[in-house]
């Protein structure tokens, strides 16, 4: 059971309302993405329907303040961050045989307008090159990498074929503290306010970014059951690192880990030519 308390993060307060409800309150209304928690509750039930284990949603409002409240059914079960790693190993390969079902019936990429219910970009090539610009040049401004550095990762983006025909949501927030394993042993994702539609392998690569490639990565990978296209994968590895580090920055957040990662991941694109040879070396 969980306990009854209220957490505060930097962009949501999470209140557990009763053994069986809990509800998230937005604390920060972002410029890209005013309506978080409704795009959460849309993805949340479109993912429920595609296959995916997800919690229940009750209802949406916004309080007195103007924030956005999104009530949602608790589930009754453990966070796998208290697992063992054969346990955190189980689950990671079920959050991806869920992730790999998730194929979207609605058209484009990128941000979801919630309005016209597609996505805002008309492929997902636009989209990261957008992001990158971005989330890259945010960082670049603040010396965290050089225009050199993004400069390297918009040629690759221009040059090589990231495209894909259908989009999948993408949730961009999988991690040990979003997964929930309950008492009838099913694997449970929660948090999806940052899901875009786009490359499921997206997903990996952030993953990939914020843990390192060891066994709950591996896990994820079995799960998906990609067969791994080096480049792509470490292209968006960089382009989810911009992301990761300039929220960390805005939000005063630890980053060193990653921005040793992010450029680690800039070094091997220098030389892409040699990643496919050499694709053992990296996995």
């Amino acid at each position: 059971m969980i306990d009854m308390k209220e957490r505060i993060g930097r962009l949501n307060i999470t209140r557990f309302l009763t053994s069986n409800k809990v509800c998230k309150i937005a604390i920060v209304k972002e410029e890209k993405r005013p309506y978080r928690l409704l795009t959460e509750k849309w993805a949340i039930e479109q993912a429920g329907i595609l296959g995916a284990n997800t919690p229940e949603t009750l209802e949406y409002s916004t309080d007195m303040q103007k924030r956005e409240v999104l009530t949602l059914k608790c589930i009754n079960g453990k966070n796998i961050r208290y697992l063992p790693l054969h346990g955190k190993c189980e689950c990671l390969y079920s959050v991806g045989r869920q992730m790999k079902s998730l194929k979207s019936p609605i058209k484009g990429f990128g941000w979801i307008d919630l309005n016209a219910l597609c996505g805002t970009s008309s492929d997902w090539k636009s989209f990261l090159y957008s992001y990158a610009e971005i989330y890259g040049g945010n960082i670049a401004k603040k010396k965290v990498i050089s225009l050199e550095d993004l400069n390297i990762i918009l040629r690759l983006l221009e040059n090589i074929p990231v495209e894909i025909q259908t989009p999948f949501l993408v949730n961009r927030d999988i991690k040990p503290s979003n997964i929930i394993r309950c008492s009838e042993g099913k694997t449970w994702i929660i948090d999806w306010e940052n899901t875009v539609l786009g490359d499921p392998l997206f997903d990996l690569s952030i993953f990939g970014g914020n843990y390192g490639r060891g066994k709950l990565w591996e896990s994820l990978l079995k799960g998906y059951g990609f067969v791994l296209p080096p480049l792509k994968y470490f292209i968006y590895q960089a382009i989810a690192l911009f992301g990761t580090i300039d929220f960390c920055i805005k939000y005063k957040a630890p980053y060193a880990f990653r921005r040793k990662r992010l450029e680690k991941t800039i070094t091997i694109l220098q030389y892409p030519e040699n990643i496919s040879e050499s694709a053992n070396c990296f996995f």
